[in-house]
């Protein structure tokens, strides 16, 4: 690996475009144990908290559903977005 002059201390949100939304919910509330920040059902995001994070900045995992305005691409199975 090279070598940087930083270290990645923490992430802010990560955000992830699904087809299934529904199926990735399950698979991070019933697998993985994350508890959503909000009723995924109700909404085309379901937002998870992952940690606490740093410096008072709550980690985050976004899912959207990949057909809400402005996510639509021609290949939504490879899309993959992290926000800091």
């Amino acid at each position: 690996m090279s070598q940087r002059g930083f270290t990645v201390r923490a992430l802010g949100e990560i955000a992830i475009r699904c087809i299934d939304l529904s199926a990735m919910v399950a698979f991070y509330r019933d697998v993985i144990g994350l508890e959503p920040m909000r009723d995924p059902e109700s909404d085309p995001i379901a937002f998870f908290r992952i940690a606490d994070g740093f410096e008072g900045h709550t980690c985050v995992l976004a899912l959207f559903r990949y057909d809400i305005q402005g996510c639509l691409t021609s290949a939504p199975m490879e899309q993959f977005s992290m926000i800091a």
